[in-house]
Parts: C-alpha cells; structure tokens; sequence
C-alpha cells in the first residue's frame, strides 16, 4: 500500500516538476520581450547587428494560431547568406507567440516578415526579435526530463504496489 501512495505522490509532484519547466520556456521567451534586440512591424523588416547567438522572432503579445501559422520570415545575415522561418514549422514553439528561431552570426542582420494567404491591407503586428538566454531554456528542458522521469518512476512503484497486494500471502 505505502508503494501505490508513494507513487501517486510521486505522479502529482512530476507533473508540478513538467509544468515548472514548461514555465520556465515561457518565461524565457518573456524576458526577451522585454529587451529585444529589435522590433518590427509585420508586414515589414528590421535590420539589426546580431551577435553570434540564437535569436527567437515572436509576436510582442499573443496572437491566434492561425496567424502565427501563417507568418514568414526571411533572415538576411551579414555574409548574404539567408535563412527562412515559417511559424507553422518550428522545434519548439510558445503558442501564439513564436514564429521561430535563427542561429545569428555576428554582424548587420535583417529580418523582412509577412503573412502568406492573408490580405496584407486588414493585417498588422509587432514583432521582436529577442536573443535566447539559453540558461532559461536548460533549466525548463532539464525539468522536464526530470519531471517525466518521475513520472515513470512513480507509475513503477504503483505497479510494484499493486503486484505486492495481489499476492496471496
């Protein structure tokens, strides 16, 4: 019996753990918001110097998916090379807010943003342009690999508990 508690113990603290790290990613695409490297309207373009970091370029408030969806961007870095960003295509997105990410390489950069199948004259947004702070980000992934450790964890002693019960004595 002290198994099947301590498991369902564990499972609530898990999921306390997960949701902390999810926090923690939300929170770092936050205090980017707040000192950004630029701003932009969209549809339009900004042009920064980028040092040799990870960039995220997000919405400054929370947008409905489908617009987030249907944002573009082009990513012109100081070697002319370019990189392109859907926000219906990213490794890790913050809902409603991010449309994606580019590796900066130190220099004059311009990020020119759009919306495709939108009729550009009755659409309009702010965007940012905020470098990662990759500390945040380690933290809130670590907790989440903590959290659904513990998880499993918890589901093992709970099947453990509840094998030990229904053997007869």
């Amino acid at each position: 019996m002290v198994r099947i508690v301590l498991g369902i113990v564990g499972i609530l603290a898990a999921v306390g753990v997960v949701a902390l790290g999810a926090g923690f990613l939300a929170v770092e695409n936050t205090v980017g918001a707040l000192d950004p490297a630029a701003r932009a309207s969209i549809p339009g373009s900004v042009r920064f110097d980028a040092d040799e970091r990870d960039y995220t370029v997000s919405f400054n408030v929370r947008r409905p998916e489908s617009l987030v969806n249907d944002a573009r961007c082009t990513i012109i870095h100081p070697d002319e090379q370019v990189t392109r960003i859907r926000g219906d295509r990213q490794n890790v997105s913050l809902h409603g807010e991010t449309i994606g990410e580019f590796e900066g390489r130190g220099g004059p950069t311009t990020v020119d943003c759009t919306f495709v199948e939108r009729d550009l004259d009755n659409v309009a947004a702010r965007i940012v342009v905020t470098p990662q702070r990759e500390w945040i980000r380690t933290i809130g992934f670590v907790l989440i690999a903590a959290g659904v450790a513990g998880i499993l964890a918890a589901v093992a002693l709970i099947v453990f508990g509840v094998r030990a019960r229904s053997r007869p004595a």
